[in-house]
């Protein structure tokens, strides 16, 4: 995504990362002309992610996991 002048100038201002945006675009809801992903969500989210990384964890420690089934997803 290519950002103005102006937009990189409030982002560097209010210390916002691209990656922020990003995450924003991808996980917030959108409403008008904004996308809003608060402090809420991001919770959420953070909790979903570790949830995530212990079940990798575990799988990893596994070497693995394979699951046959009749149609792939």
């Amino acid at each position: 995504m290519i950002y103005s002048k102006h937009f990189n100038s409030r982002m560097a201002q209010r210390s916002i990362t691209k990656d922020m945006i990003e995450l924003a675009f991808k996980y917030g809801i959108t409403s008008g002309d904004k996308c809003i992903l608060d402090k809420k969500s991001t919770l959420q989210i953070i909790n979903e992610l570790n949830k995530m990384k212990k079940s990798l964890m575990r799988m990893s420690q596994k070497g693995g996991v394979v699951v046959v089934s009749k149609m792939a997803h």
